[in-house]
């Protein structure tokens, strides 16, 4: 439906010193079990580690950010939530479920890579002029910030987006950070790697 502008690796945690907010994976832990004995769902505890892609494979001495003390433990931010359904929405409400969560996963692989894409779900999805359906020229804002719970295409991408969030659904781009509709052919796709094509777009990697 729109295309994203350009400026997976998830990244590699094991040996960074561990800070006061992380905890270091033990033998028997779980992600459950971790999220269990710190009070949190697993789905908020999904949220703090972008570099998490499969919540199964986990090793020994991985950190593992927890929130900063005293913040809340709640289930994810409903605005990272809310945020990313609306994003998928506007960019791909016409797309199978597959298709959408395609466009939820390069919003992750975008809040994984820590750079100017935005350190969060909600930032990266605001950044000016990536998401091009939170442009203020495009027809597609107003539609997306008025759309209500209730609408059963916008249900469907709310569920498309917290499959994404609970990793419910592995990254179905192989790693993409960009994507585009096929039927435009925009020039920051010279020297990227496709990585798939889903639906009406073809996603993309190694961005410059």
């Amino acid at each position: 439906m729109a295309s994203i502008l350009p400026n997976r690796c998830f990244p590699n945690l094991s040996g960074e010193k561990l800070m006061a907010n992380q905890y270091k994976v033990k033998a028997g832990d779980s992600l459950y079990k971790i999220a269990q004995n710190h009070n949190l769902s697993l789905t908020r505890l999904l949220n703090l580690n972008p570099q998490i892609s499969n919540p199964n494979l986990i090793q020994i001495g991985d950190p593992i950010n927890l929130p900063d003390s005293g913040s809340d433990s709640g289930e994810v931010a409903p605005d990272a939530s809310d945020i990313m359904a609306r994003t998928i929405y506007g960019e791909a409400r016409g797309e199978s479920e597959l298709g959408q969560i395609a466009v939820g996963w390069v919003i992750l692989n975008r809040v994984a890579k820590q750079t100017w894409y935005g350190k969060d779900v909600v930032n990266v999805c605001l950044k000016s002029w990536q998401f091009s359906c939170w442009n203020p020229s495009d027809a597609n804002r107003a539609k997306i910030k008025s759309v209500k719970i209730g609408d059963p295409v916008f249900d469907n991408c709310r569920e498309s987006a917290r499959k994404v969030l609970t990793r419910t659904i592995p990254d179905p781009t192989n790693g993409a950070t960009h994507y585009h509709a096929k039927s435009v052919k925009p020039s920051w796709t010279h020297g990227a790697t496709l990585t798939k094509t889903i639906g009406n777009h073809l996603f993309y990697k190694n961005v410059d």
